[in-house]
């Protein structure tokens, strides 16, 4: 009888071990978390160097915390900017504090082959923002003017607020908020160069 005993003790033991053994194995193999990427906004805005070809623009946005959550109204690392890169080798142009963006092509307006833009960051919330005027200058993307606007309601293009007065000048129409919180138009004139 003590034989009986010992010898199941020793099997009960045994696949006791072998179980132990599995689960570390399991363990071992358990797959490693899938990395983030970043997601890519696509758009098309006709031939922006003026060579006959169609260009893409990519806008290449942050990630968010709780990967697409926007909810928490963050960024993975605190890095909330976006990058907005051309298929036809232009310079990319780089928005912090901002989690996305909208385009438009203005045309060429300084009559230097290249299209200027015109750009709007989106952010988490809110509605007042600036509409960002960008020319190349030197084989750069440079800002020649900024507008403030409240766009969340406007159902407009943003381009329509522009007007080309005069060569290298626009007259273009954003908007303030008065003391009794009034949303009042404004213009402003830029000019390129």
């Amino acid at each position: 009888m003590k034989q009986t005993i010992t010898l199941l003790v020793i099997i009960l033991s045994f696949f006791g071990c072998h179980k132990t053994i599995q689960h570390d194995k399991v363990l071992a193999t358990t797959p490693k978390p899938v990395t983030k990427k970043r997601s890519v906004d696509t758009l098309l805005l006709g031939d922006l160097n003026h060579d006959h070809i169609n260009d893409t623009i990519f806008v290449t946005n942050p990630l968010y915390v709780g990967e697409e959550d926007m909810s928490k109204y963050d960024c993975i690392d605190k890095n909330c900017s976006a990058t907005v890169r051309f298929s036809n080798g232009l310079p990319k142009i780089e928005l912090p504090n901002a989690i996305g963006a909208e385009i438009e092509n203005l045309g060429d307006l300084d009559k230097d082959g290249y299209d200027e833009l015109l750009l709007v960051r989106q952010w988490f919330i809110g509605c007042r923002t600036n509409m960002y005027f960008y020319a190349i200058e030197k084989n750069n993307w440079k800002v020649f003017g900024r507008v403030g606007a409240r766009l969340c309601e406007d159902e407009k293009e943003y381009k329509e607020r522009v007007t080309q007065i005069a060569p290298n000048t626009l007259k273009v129409k954003g908007d303030t908020v008065n003391e009794d919180y009034d949303i009042i138009d404004q213009y402003k004139i830029l000019k390129l160069h």
